[in-house]
């Protein structure tokens, strides 16, 4: 690397032969160190530099001696080698999240080039957190600042009493201001390639985004769709433009899709809500529903949240609109419509719940009528129940 941008080993074990044909040296068993701007607390439980030029090699366990001095190669070394192997990896990076696992690191054209294939980043606290585990890395660290890219991988997370994500991509992204990539673009270290997924503009991007989400929460709905990821201090924070809530089983049920959705955990304290989306419902009987306003709410016992509180990860917003109290757990629907059988329009605002195996409402200030509109028979303000 460079002064500025550089990764190392100090206090090693060294061994080194060099021929006519070239030279190869190694070492191991050292003190690993590295030094990338926003990196914090770097570490590693082993590290193995090794180096050839094109037309020198080394076989695995050969053992040089110097006088009382003896080394033994850990590794064969195949010809055009330059390369740092880094294993139990660990660093935090700028407060966004913990990087772990296997690295090779390389210096290619003046750049700090980094690849993993079984590499981890989390975020959050021992107890709150979201992480994904397996996944492909690529760093490059240039003149302008560093870039890199998790991808693939198996979401892990706990949420407390929400529950924890069961289906999801994770896509991590970083890249300092100034710096950029090109989606496509390929980083080689060693037998290991990355190629990034997405381009990376100038602009400074921390962005933990989980596409295709599955979670059941609170055991009260079902949520999917997508949502970025961050934590702000001992808060973790999600907010998502296009996530779905469903209540019920696939034959009896009602739903919100596409909409706007924002959570926060900070401890035990926890609330979520979807609102703006599109109301959807399968109650046997019901045709024609439709709906002014859905929301769907949840907090814990210590949770709560006021009209107008804002959650934002990058550059997507959710602003609650409503005061929510602790202990909440709704499905509100204000201004419902439906035909019933046939036999009746049902007016108003309802809640819902889905208790054992059967969808449960209940509203007051509801109507129903009966008839056409030249010829009915109604009630207004009605106190309102229904099983499905």
């Amino acid at each position: 690397g460079t002064d500025s941008a550089n990764v190392g080993l100090t206090s090693a074990d060294f061994g080194l032969v060099s021929t006519q044909d070239g030279t190869s040296f190694e070492l191991t068993n050292g003190v690993f160190g590295l030094n990338v701007a926003n990196f914090a607390g770097a570490t590693a439980s082993s590290t193995r530099v090794s180096y050839s030029d094109e037309n020198s090699r080394i076989d695995s366990g050969r053992v040089l001696n110097v006088g009382p001095l003896s080394y033994s190669f850990a590794d064969e070394i195949v010809a055009d080698t330059s390369l740092v192997t880094v294993e139990g990896f660990a660093a935090e990076v700028g407060g966004f999240v913990d990087l772990s696992g296997d690295l090779g690191f390389s210096f290619i054209s003046g750049d700090l080039v980094a690849v993993g294939s079984n590499v981890g980043a989390r975020l959050g606290t021992d107890s709150i957190y979201v992480g994904v585990s397996g996944a492909n890395f690529g760093l490059r660290h240039d003149a302008d600042g560093t870039n890199f890219e998790l991808t693939g991988g198996v979401v892990e997370s706990s949420l407390g009493g929400i529950g924890s994500f069961d289906a999801g991509s994770v896509t991590v992204q970083y890249s300092d201001l100034g710096t950029s990539v090109t989606a496509g673009e390929r980083l080689t270290v060693g037998s290991l390639s990355y190629d990034f997924v997405e381009g990376l503009g100038s602009d400074a991007i921390a962005g933990f985004a989980i596409e295709g989400f599955g979670l059941t929460a609170a055991n009260f709905v079902r949520l999917s769709g997508d949502v970025g990821i961050k934590q702000d201090g001992s808060k973790l924070i999600a907010v998502g433009s296009n996530v779905g809530a469903s209540l019920g089983t696939d034959s009896v049920g009602v739903s919100l899709s596409n909409a706007d959705f924002g959570l926060e955990i900070d401890g035990d304290a926890a609330v979520f809500a979807l609102t703006d989306g599109t109301f959807g419902a399968n109650l046997g009987s019901f045709a024609n529903v439709t709906s002014d306003s859905v929301f769907v709410e949840y907090t814990s016992s210590t949770g709560s949240v006021s009209s107008g509180d804002t959650l934002n990860v990058g550059d997507v917003t959710y602003t609650f609109g409503r005061d929510v109290a602790s202990d909440t757990v709704l499905f509100g629907v204000e201004g419902l419509s439906a035909e019933i059988g046939g036999f009746a329009t049902v007016t108003g605002d309802v809640g819902f719940s889905f208790v054992g195996d059967e969808i449960v409402a209940v509203g007051s200030g509801v109507g129903v009528r009966v008839g056409t509109d030249s010829a009915n028979v109604g009630l207004t303000s009605a106190d309102f129940g229904l099983v499905s």
